[in-house]
Protein backbone atom coordinates (compact mmCIF):
# COMPACT_ATOMS: atom_id res chain seq x y z
CA UNK A 1 0.00 0.00 0.00
CA UNK A 2 3.03 1.96 0.51
CA UNK A 3 3.97 1.80 -2.36
CA UNK A 4 0.86 2.46 -4.20
CA UNK A 5 0.17 5.98 -2.41
CA UNK A 6 3.66 6.69 -3.99
CA UNK A 7 2.60 5.84 -7.59
CA UNK A 8 1.85 8.93 -9.65
CA UNK A 9 -1.56 7.55 -10.79
CA UNK A 10 -2.72 7.21 -7.50
CA UNK A 11 -6.12 8.54 -6.42
CA UNK A 12 -6.77 9.09 -2.67
CA UNK A 13 -5.98 9.78 0.54
CA UNK A 14 -2.81 7.52 2.10
CA UNK A 15 -2.71 8.98 5.31
CA UNK A 16 -0.33 5.84 7.98
CA UNK A 17 -3.46 5.00 10.22
CA UNK A 18 -5.46 3.73 7.33
CA UNK A 19 -2.79 1.85 5.29
CA UNK A 20 -3.96 -1.48 6.77
CA UNK A 21 -7.41 -1.09 6.00
CA UNK A 22 -6.90 0.66 2.65
CA UNK A 23 -5.08 -2.59 1.57
CA UNK A 24 -7.47 -4.91 2.76
CA UNK A 25 -10.06 -2.81 0.90
CA UNK A 26 -8.29 -3.25 -2.60
CA UNK A 27 -7.70 -6.50 -2.75
CA UNK A 28 -10.94 -7.72 -0.89
CA UNK A 29 -13.62 -6.58 -2.67
CA UNK A 30 -13.55 -6.49 -6.84
CA UNK A 31 -10.16 -7.93 -7.11
CA UNK A 32 -11.24 -10.86 -4.95
CA UNK A 33 -14.31 -11.50 -5.67
CA UNK A 34 -13.98 -11.50 -9.40
CA UNK A 35 -11.19 -13.86 -9.01
CA UNK A 36 -8.05 -12.17 -9.54
CA UNK A 37 -6.35 -12.61 -6.55
CA UNK A 38 -6.33 -15.36 -4.19
CA UNK A 39 -6.31 -14.63 -0.52
CA UNK A 40 -5.54 -18.30 0.73
CA UNK A 41 -2.86 -19.59 1.61
CA UNK A 42 -0.62 -16.40 0.88
CA UNK A 43 -2.03 -13.53 -1.06
CA UNK A 44 -1.13 -14.05 -4.99
CA UNK A 45 -2.88 -13.09 -8.34
CA UNK A 46 -4.70 -16.17 -10.30
CA UNK A 47 -4.71 -16.88 -14.06
CA UNK A 48 -7.01 -14.49 -14.81
CA UNK A 49 -5.02 -12.05 -12.62
CA UNK A 50 -2.05 -12.88 -14.76
CA UNK A 51 -3.87 -12.09 -17.85
CA UNK A 52 -5.83 -9.12 -16.54
CA UNK A 53 -2.57 -7.63 -15.77
CA UNK A 54 -0.70 -8.59 -18.79
CA UNK A 55 -2.68 -5.85 -21.05
CA UNK A 56 -3.70 -8.87 -23.79
CA UNK A 57 -7.35 -9.02 -24.47
CA UNK A 58 -8.41 -7.67 -20.95
CA UNK A 59 -11.99 -6.74 -22.31
CA UNK A 60 -12.56 -10.62 -22.89
CA UNK A 61 -10.66 -11.68 -19.47
CA UNK A 62 -13.23 -9.04 -17.37
CA UNK A 63 -15.87 -10.26 -19.39
CA UNK A 64 -15.62 -13.91 -18.75
CA UNK A 65 -14.89 -13.10 -15.11
CA UNK A 66 -18.02 -10.74 -14.18
CA UNK A 67 -20.14 -13.43 -16.43
CA UNK A 68 -19.03 -15.83 -13.09
CA UNK A 69 -19.77 -13.54 -10.48
CA UNK A 70 -22.82 -15.05 -8.56
CA UNK A 71 -24.75 -14.10 -5.13
CA UNK A 72 -24.86 -16.29 -2.73
CA UNK A 73 -20.95 -18.47 -3.34
CA UNK A 74 -18.07 -19.09 -0.90
CA UNK A 75 -17.19 -15.88 -1.01
CA UNK A 76 -21.07 -14.18 -0.13
CA UNK A 77 -22.75 -15.88 2.75
CA UNK A 78 -25.79 -15.44 3.47
CA UNK A 79 -26.89 -14.20 6.70
CA UNK A 80 -29.71 -15.65 8.67
CA UNK A 81 -31.81 -12.32 7.96
CA UNK A 82 -30.96 -12.37 3.96
CA UNK A 83 -31.50 -16.30 3.62
CA UNK A 84 -32.98 -17.25 0.16
CA UNK A 85 -33.04 -13.81 -1.29
CA UNK A 86 -30.31 -13.99 -3.53
CA UNK A 87 -29.59 -16.61 -6.29
CA UNK A 88 -28.50 -14.60 -9.15
CA UNK A 89 -25.36 -13.53 -11.59
CA UNK A 90 -25.90 -10.20 -11.39
CA UNK A 91 -24.15 -8.69 -14.37
CA UNK A 92 -25.41 -11.54 -16.52
CA UNK A 93 -28.97 -10.38 -15.49
CA UNK A 94 -28.05 -6.78 -16.18
CA UNK A 95 -26.76 -7.65 -19.49
CA UNK A 96 -29.97 -9.61 -20.10
CA UNK A 97 -31.74 -6.38 -18.99
CA UNK A 98 -29.68 -3.48 -21.42
CA UNK A 99 -30.65 -6.06 -24.52
CA UNK A 100 -34.08 -6.46 -23.18
CA UNK A 101 -34.89 -3.44 -22.94
CA UNK A 102 -32.44 -1.64 -25.57
CA UNK A 103 -31.33 1.17 -23.36
CA UNK A 104 -31.01 1.31 -19.76
CA UNK A 105 -30.60 4.34 -17.73
CA UNK A 106 -28.42 5.44 -14.70
CA UNK A 107 -31.79 6.33 -12.57
CA UNK A 108 -33.00 3.27 -13.94
CA UNK A 109 -30.20 0.87 -13.51
CA UNK A 110 -29.46 2.15 -9.81
CA UNK A 111 -33.40 2.35 -8.67
CA UNK A 112 -34.61 -1.07 -9.71
CA UNK A 113 -31.49 -2.76 -11.55
CA UNK A 114 -30.06 -3.49 -8.03
CA UNK A 115 -33.45 -5.46 -7.22
CA UNK A 116 -32.18 -7.79 -9.22
CA UNK A 117 -31.29 -10.25 -6.52
CA UNK A 118 -32.83 -13.33 -7.83
CA UNK A 119 -32.87 -14.62 -11.50
CA UNK A 120 -36.67 -15.19 -11.41
CA UNK A 121 -37.25 -11.32 -10.83
CA UNK A 122 -36.29 -10.42 -14.31
CA UNK A 123 -39.21 -9.75 -15.74
CA UNK A 124 -40.68 -7.89 -12.68
CA UNK A 125 -38.28 -5.63 -12.77
CA UNK A 126 -38.40 -4.87 -16.68
CA UNK A 127 -42.33 -4.27 -16.09
CA UNK A 128 -40.97 -1.73 -12.78
CA UNK A 129 -38.82 -0.03 -15.48
CA UNK A 130 -41.52 0.27 -18.14
CA UNK A 131 -43.73 1.62 -15.40
CA UNK A 132 -41.43 4.53 -14.32
CA UNK A 133 -40.68 4.89 -18.02
CA UNK A 134 -45.14 5.91 -18.82
CA UNK A 135 -45.43 7.53 -14.95
CA UNK A 136 -42.22 9.61 -16.01
CA UNK A 137 -43.88 10.89 -19.38
CA UNK A 138 -47.31 11.59 -18.17
CA UNK A 139 -45.54 13.77 -14.44
CA UNK A 140 -46.00 17.01 -14.70
CA UNK A 141 -43.10 17.73 -12.41
CA UNK A 142 -39.24 18.23 -12.87
CA UNK A 143 -37.27 15.11 -13.65
CA UNK A 144 -35.12 15.37 -10.54
CA UNK A 145 -38.49 15.75 -8.00
CA UNK A 146 -40.24 12.47 -10.31
CA UNK A 147 -37.26 10.58 -9.43
CA UNK A 148 -36.61 11.76 -6.02
CA UNK A 149 -39.96 10.83 -4.76
CA UNK A 150 -40.32 7.74 -7.01
CA UNK A 151 -36.98 5.97 -5.79
CA UNK A 152 -37.83 6.94 -2.52
CA UNK A 153 -41.35 4.86 -2.67
CA UNK A 154 -38.92 2.29 -3.89
CA UNK A 155 -36.47 2.02 -1.08
CA UNK A 156 -39.09 2.19 1.52
CA UNK A 157 -40.82 -0.59 0.11
CA UNK A 158 -37.51 -2.31 -0.75
CA UNK A 159 -36.78 -1.79 3.66
CA UNK A 160 -40.54 -2.23 4.88
CA UNK A 161 -39.66 -4.72 7.12
CA UNK A 162 -36.32 -3.06 8.26
CA UNK A 163 -38.35 0.29 8.56
CA UNK A 164 -41.51 -1.65 10.18
CA UNK A 165 -39.12 -2.54 12.98
CA UNK A 166 -37.39 0.91 13.74
CA UNK A 167 -33.94 -0.38 12.68
CA UNK A 168 -33.22 2.64 10.82
CA UNK A 169 -30.04 3.62 12.18
CA UNK A 170 -26.61 3.27 10.15
CA UNK A 171 -23.38 2.77 10.76
CA UNK A 172 -21.97 5.73 10.01
CA UNK A 173 -24.50 7.68 12.37
CA UNK A 174 -26.52 7.65 15.71
CA UNK A 175 -29.47 9.61 13.34
CA UNK A 176 -32.34 6.61 13.53
CA UNK A 177 -34.57 9.06 11.20
CA UNK A 178 -36.49 7.55 7.86
CA UNK A 179 -34.41 10.82 5.95
CA UNK A 180 -31.28 9.91 7.15
CA UNK A 181 -31.84 6.05 6.24
CA UNK A 182 -33.57 6.72 2.55
CA UNK A 183 -30.29 9.25 1.67
CA UNK A 184 -27.72 6.15 2.93
CA UNK A 185 -29.57 3.60 1.08
CA UNK A 186 -29.34 6.01 -1.81
CA UNK A 187 -25.70 7.06 -1.57
CA UNK A 188 -25.02 3.44 -1.31
CA UNK A 189 -27.16 2.01 -4.15
CA UNK A 190 -25.77 5.34 -6.42
CA UNK A 191 -21.89 3.74 -5.87
CA UNK A 192 -22.75 0.24 -6.75
CA UNK A 193 -24.56 1.51 -10.20
CA UNK A 194 -21.51 3.53 -10.68
CA UNK A 195 -19.11 0.66 -10.57
CA UNK A 196 -21.36 -1.29 -12.19
CA UNK A 197 -21.08 1.36 -15.18
CA UNK A 198 -17.40 1.39 -15.68
CA UNK A 199 -17.01 -2.61 -14.88
CA UNK A 200 -19.82 -3.17 -17.93
CA UNK A 201 -18.33 -0.45 -20.25
CA UNK A 202 -14.57 -2.33 -19.53
CA UNK A 203 -15.87 -5.21 -21.31
CA UNK A 204 -15.89 -3.58 -24.37
CA UNK A 205 -19.98 -4.76 -25.21
CA UNK A 206 -21.96 -1.44 -24.30
CA UNK A 207 -21.87 1.80 -25.19
CA UNK A 208 -22.68 4.83 -22.86
CA UNK A 209 -24.95 7.37 -24.59
CA UNK A 210 -23.21 11.00 -25.36
CA UNK A 211 -24.81 12.74 -22.17
CA UNK A 212 -23.52 9.73 -20.21
CA UNK A 213 -26.52 8.54 -18.66
CA UNK A 214 -27.73 5.34 -20.22
CA UNK A 215 -26.23 1.84 -21.60
CA UNK A 216 -26.90 -0.09 -24.71
CA UNK A 217 -25.15 -2.65 -26.47
CA UNK A 218 -23.08 -2.12 -29.08
CA UNK A 219 -24.40 -3.24 -32.71
CA UNK A 220 -21.47 -4.98 -33.79
CA UNK A 221 -21.27 -6.92 -30.24
CA UNK A 222 -24.93 -7.61 -30.18
CA UNK A 223 -24.28 -11.24 -31.23
CA UNK A 224 -21.91 -12.13 -28.39
CA UNK A 225 -24.41 -10.89 -26.20
CA UNK A 226 -26.33 -13.01 -27.20
CA UNK A 227 -24.66 -15.99 -27.32
CA UNK A 228 -23.87 -15.75 -23.57
CA UNK A 229 -26.91 -14.61 -22.61
CA UNK A 230 -28.25 -18.07 -24.32
CA UNK A 231 -25.46 -20.22 -23.30
CA UNK A 232 -24.63 -18.87 -19.56
CA UNK A 233 -25.95 -21.26 -16.70
CA UNK A 234 -28.21 -18.21 -14.41
CA UNK A 235 -27.99 -20.31 -11.26
CA UNK A 236 -24.78 -19.91 -8.82
CA UNK A 237 -22.92 -23.00 -8.98
CA UNK A 238 -20.80 -24.96 -6.15
CA UNK A 239 -22.60 -22.36 -3.24
CA UNK A 240 -21.06 -24.49 -0.76
CA UNK A 241 -17.78 -25.80 -2.24
CA UNK A 242 -15.06 -22.97 -2.04
CA UNK A 243 -12.64 -25.36 -3.85
CA UNK A 244 -14.97 -25.99 -6.73
CA UNK A 245 -15.23 -22.46 -6.71
CA UNK A 246 -12.56 -21.24 -7.05
CA UNK A 247 -11.31 -24.04 -9.60
CA UNK A 248 -14.27 -22.32 -12.13
CA UNK A 249 -13.76 -18.97 -10.73
CA UNK A 250 -9.94 -19.29 -11.74
CA UNK A 251 -10.71 -21.13 -15.02
CA UNK A 252 -9.38 -18.66 -17.74
CA UNK A 253 -11.26 -20.72 -20.32
CA UNK A 254 -14.85 -20.00 -18.97
CA UNK A 255 -17.66 -19.78 -19.30
CA UNK A 256 -17.47 -19.90 -23.44
CA UNK A 257 -17.65 -17.44 -25.63
CA UNK A 258 -18.75 -16.52 -28.96
CA UNK A 259 -15.12 -15.41 -29.96
CA UNK A 260 -13.50 -18.84 -28.71
CA UNK A 261 -14.89 -20.43 -32.00
CA UNK A 262 -12.70 -19.39 -34.97
CA UNK A 263 -15.41 -20.07 -37.49
CA UNK A 264 -17.94 -17.97 -35.56
CA UNK A 265 -15.14 -14.91 -34.96
CA UNK A 266 -14.35 -15.52 -38.93
CA UNK A 267 -18.06 -15.03 -39.57
CA UNK A 268 -18.36 -12.02 -36.99
CA UNK A 269 -15.20 -9.88 -38.76
CA UNK A 270 -16.38 -10.84 -42.39
CA UNK A 271 -19.83 -8.94 -41.42
CA UNK A 272 -18.60 -6.26 -39.76
CA UNK A 273 -15.49 -5.08 -42.26
CA UNK A 274 -17.70 -6.39 -45.16
CA UNK A 275 -16.00 -9.32 -46.64
CA UNK A 276 -16.45 -12.66 -47.23
CA UNK A 277 -15.88 -15.10 -44.59
CA UNK A 278 -13.52 -17.21 -46.99
CA UNK A 279 -11.78 -13.69 -47.66
CA UNK A 280 -11.46 -12.84 -44.26
CA UNK A 281 -9.99 -16.49 -43.17
CA UNK A 282 -7.78 -16.86 -46.08
CA UNK A 283 -6.23 -13.37 -45.14
CA UNK A 284 -5.30 -14.37 -41.66
CA UNK A 285 -3.91 -17.22 -42.56
CA UNK A 286 -1.50 -15.13 -44.77
CA UNK A 287 -0.70 -13.10 -41.31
Amino acid sequence: MKNLVKGKDFQGQGSAKEMAFSARDRINRAPKALGFVDLKPTISLTQPGKRFISGKRTEEVLLRQLLKFQLPSPYHKESEQFEGIFEVKPYLEIFRLIYKLGTVSFDELMIFGMQLTHYSKFNEIVDKIKQFRRMKAYSKASYKVFRGEYFRKEIENIFEDTINKGNTKTRESKDKSLDKFVRTKVSNLRDYTDACFRYLRATGMVEISQKGHSLSIMPEKKKEVEFFLNNVDRKPIFIDDEKRYKEYLFDISLPILYSDDRTRLLKQVSEIIGLSKDLVEKTTDNK
